[in-house]
C-alpha cells in the first residue's frame, strides 16, 4: 500500500464504525466464501491533475453486507456503515496527509447474487505532498 492508502485506512479506522468489517484494497476477494463476514473495499478510481505541492487521488468505497441483511426485517448494516460514514467524512474533512476528504455521491445501492446488501460510494481527496 502507498502511504496515502495507509492514511486513508488509518482514517476509516479511527471513524470508529467499521468493527467486525474486514478491510480490502483494490477488489473483493472472497476466496474464503465465508458468509457470516462483511466487507470494506478501497479502490483508487483515478484523479486529477498532479501538482507540484499536492495530488487529488480519487477513491471508490464499496461496503458489503452478509446476505439477507436489510431484508425482512433484518437490519442492514452496511447501508448504515455507508451512511456513518458519508457522516464522518462530512464531520472530518481532513486528517493525515489529507488536507481535503469529501464524498462526491450518497451511497449507490445493490445486491450481489448471493443477496448480499452492497452500497457504493466515491470520495474526492486532496493530499499534501
Amino acid at each position: 500500500m502507498s502511504a496515502q492508502t495507509d492514511a486513508l485506512y488509518d482514517y476509516f479506522v479511527a471513524s470508529g464504525l467499521l468493527g467486525t468489517y474486514k478491510i480490502q484494497f483494490d477488489y473483493w476477494d472472497e476466496s474464503t466464501n465465508d458468509v457470516s463476514q462483511r466487507y470494506f473495499i478501497i479502490q483508487q478510481s483515478g484523479g486529477a491533475k498532479a501538482e507540484p505541492w499536492f495530488t487529488q487521488p480519487n477513491y471508490q468505497i464499496i461496503v458489503i453486507g452478509k446476505p439477507r441483511e436489510g431484508r425482512l426485517g433484518v437490519a442492514d448494516f452496511a447501508g448504515e456503515v455507508s451512511q456513518g460514514i458519508i457522516e464522518y467524512i462530512r464531520k472530518n474533512p481532513s486528517a493525515d496527509c489529507y488536507a481535503l476528504i469529501e464524498a462526491v455521491n450518497s451511497p449507490v445501492p445493490g445486491t450481489t447474487k448471493e443477496s448480499r446488501p452492497w452500497y457504493q460510494f466515491n470520495l474526492r481527496t486532496l493530499t499534501r505532498r
